[in-house]
């Protein structure tokens, strides 16, 4: 039986000789809202089995008030974070936990020890105390504040309302471009229509005059354009009159388009008053003849009486 007990101790003191813990803090005076480190670390030999728990923030904290009274923290002592790493040397290694935490009350605060286990061996570390103080007073200053950013409730809704009406404006605005296109589309398909239902209930001299018209307007000779004047003419008579008599005139002369005119029982006056256009457009576009603007006026004047004359025909 003594041999046994031998044996006991002696693993005993190798097992805790065999191992090295340290529990430390950065600081043990802090004030409200300051953060702290609490750092653990286990030295071993390179073959140990470490078993410890990282969940630090359900450890039972003890906190002691002014009046001496000693409860649970709770969330008077917060752990933000828990880190574990090791550092591995040759013939040992070392276990590190690092905590982070943040006392939230003025008192003395207990850190309760920390179970581990080595090779189904149990230990524990030795406890903390740490004593937490309101920040000291400064002359001049009534408030103190906990050291943390807070968000301005009222110029975080001011600037949200901003946001809010910009987008409003925004809206209202692409709804009336959207409305104002959709009007203008609108107006212009019914123009087209009008316009398109208007071409067709035009007779077919109404069209020639209108096109005659439109012609004189441009006043082509004042911009030394005598022939495409004549050009345009022509091509508005010979076209009229095609349609008119189902002729082929576009492709004809100024003689052999008379010499089919004359085959429709026209009056001599309706014949001549037609050649004097004719061929006074040949005149302009093949030898470059330019006439007084009076002349030119004229001539359009004719070419609306011969379409005016030929209508019943």
């Amino acid at each position: 039986m003594r041999f046994l007990l031998t044996i006991v101790v002696i693993c005993s003191i190798y097992h805790a000789l065999g191992q090295q813990s340290r529990i430390s803090t950065s600081k043990n005076s802090v004030v409200i809202g300051d953060p702290i480190e609490i750092k653990l670390s286990i030295i071993l030999p390179s073959q140990s089995k470490l078993q410890i728990s990282d969940k630090w923030d359900t450890l039972p904290v003890v906190f002691k008030n002014k009046s001496g009274k000693r409860i649970l923290a709770d969330d008077k002592f917060e752990i933000s974070s828990v880190t574990k790493k090791s550092n591995p040397t040759k013939d040992s290694i070392e276990w590190v936990v690092l905590a982070k935490a943040i006392l939230w009350d003025s008192g003395m605060f207990v850190f309760p020890s920390i179970s581990y286990s080595v090779n189904s061996n149990l230990f524990q570390t030795d406890s903390l105390i740490f004593n937490c103080e309101l920040e000291a007073k400064i002359e001049g200053k009534d408030l103190y504040e906990i050291r943390e950013s807070f968000i301005d409730l009222a110029a975080a809704e001011k600037q949200a309302e901003e946001e809010s009406n910009k987008l409003f404006y925004i809206i209202v605005l692409v709804f009336v471009f959207v409305v104002f296109l959709i009007i203008y589309l609108f107006i212009r398909k019914v123009r087209k229509r009008n316009q398109a239902l208007n071409q067709t209930e035009m007779s077919l001299s109404e069209r020639a005059l209108l096109a005659v018209n439109e012609l004189e307007k441009l006043e082509l000779w004042k911009l030394e354009r005598h022939k495409d004047h004549f050009v345009e003419l022509s091509f508005i008579l010979r076209s009229y009159f095609s349609s008119l008599f189902q002729l082929n005139l576009l492709e004809k002369t100024s003689e052999e388009t008379l010499l089919l005119l004359k085959q429709i029982n026209l009056s001599i006056e309706q014949i001549n008053s037609i050649e004097i256009i004719l061929k006074h457009a040949d005149m302009v576009k093949f030898a470059k003849a330019i006439l007084e603007e009076n002349y030119i006026l004229d001539l359009d004047n004719q070419a609306r009486n011969c379409i005016k004359n030929t209508e019943e025909k």
